[in-house]
């Protein structure tokens, strides 16, 4: 596979690479949509997530490795405290939102995966894939067609926003307060990315959102709802 994207960075044109994205962009959301439900009955889960996140990392490598070659340390600081302004404000937001519905709760949950596939799923599936998917290709395309950066942000918000409340059972209130959550999230990250032009730390700023509250649901999980 390394060999087969070397060459096609290489010895094709650029627009044909573009295709490249944009038939992994397709294969992305028609999976997400239901093909990858339907591949779960013939190649396991497991299978299909592991070839999805090597492709993706061997595709868009170049980025990932300009963003580690130029992560500076204040970077950590910065993604911290986006996240706990995030964490802030979700939880007022969850607070007035509660009243009107008591299921609506930032640490919002309906996974039926074991402990150890939802962990690679939050700390390092979600965190690269998706970054890679909603900052570097997509924004690849928007960028010929839109000119302002905050445009391009809050395009990528509202789609990243589609990729986690898609499959979730929401009424209208769990739809405004989960938009509002993972907007916020998508936002920050797509600013951070296109202020710094680096993807590991919107992936980091991602990283750490995931880890909080998959720390959250775990806490939860074991002092509000003990095993009787």
């Amino acid at each position: 596979m390394k060999l087969v994207v070397r060459w096609l960075r290489k010895k094709i044109k650029v627009k044909s690479y573009e295709w490249v994205i944009f038939i992994l962009l397709l294969f992305f959301f028609i999976g997400y949509l239901g093909l990858f439900s339907l591949m779960s009955n013939y190649i396991s889960k497991k299978t299909i997530y592991l070839a999805i996140l090597f492709v993706w990392i061997m595709v868009m490598k170049k980025h990932i490795v300009y963003g580690i070659k130029k992560f500076k340390k204040e970077y950590f600081n910065d993604a911290i405290s986006i996240v706990i302004v995030i964490i802030l404000v979700s939880s007022l937001l969850n607070l007035l939102f509660v009243k009107i519905d008591s299921t609506i709760s930032v640490l919002n949950s309906q996974s039926t995966d074991s402990m150890p596939a939802m962990l690679f799923s939050a700390l390092i599936f979600a965190p690269i894939v998706e970054e890679l998917v909603n900052r570097c290709a997509i924004g690849l395309f928007l960028e010929k067609v839109i000119k302002n950066d905050t445009v391009i942000n809050i395009v990528t918000a509202i789609i990243f926003v589609f990729l986690h409340c898609f499959k979730m059972q929401l009424n209208i209130y769990g739809l405004i307060f989960y938009g509002l959550v993972y907007g916020m999230l998508g936002y920050s990250c797509g600013y951070y990315y296109r202020k710094t032009n680096n993807i590991v730390l919107s992936m980091l700023i991602h990283f750490i959102w995931n880890l909080c509250m998959f720390t959250g649901i775990v806490l939860r999980n074991v002092f509000c709802n003990p095993k009787v």
